[in-house]
């Protein structure tokens, strides 16, 4: 198994996070990883999607434990390995919640697409995360 993780806390609330997150033909906007997303429904378990990322690479992903205003994965195949993306939203004290995105590769290659795009994955996490919490906080302040 292969793994990255990243989070960040915020004031922003739980619900404009989940806001940005449930809009992935917004995710390239905060996430430097991906060019283009996008679910073929609502971001419910079986939802497929795809996306195309910055390098280029297009995959179809499908999205799993839907947790609505918590937490989500998306899943895709590559040979002989699994791709999951985590998504979490947790609350803590004084107002605040964690915002944490993950990444893991499992199977028998999953050591080896660590090492071939995992790297990468790992280097934009904090970006993405930081730029996701700015999103969050700006929705957030937006009169409703």
């Amino acid at each position: 198994m292969w793994k990255t993780e990243h989070s960040a806390e915020t004031t922003a609330r739980p619900s404009s996070v989940w806001e940005v997150l449930a809009d992935a033909d917004g995710w390239p906007s905060w996430n430097p990883g991906i060019a283009s997303a996008h679910l073929d429904g609502p971001l419910q378990n079986g939802t497929t999607g795809r996306t195309t990322q910055a390098t280029g690479r297009q995959g179809q992903f499908v999205v799993m434990d839907v947790q609505e205003g918590a937490c989500f994965v998306n899943q895709a195949k590559v040979p002989g390995a699994v791709l999951r993306f985590q998504h979490k939203i947790e609350a803590l004290e004084q107002s605040r919640i964690r915002v944490t995105l993950g990444a893991t590769f499992e199977g028998p290659m999953a050591q080896l697409w660590g090492l071939l795009i995992g790297r990468s994955i790992a280097g934009y996490m904090p970006t993405a995360v930081r730029q996701l919490v700015a999103r969050a906080q700006s929705v957030s302040n937006d009169p409703e």
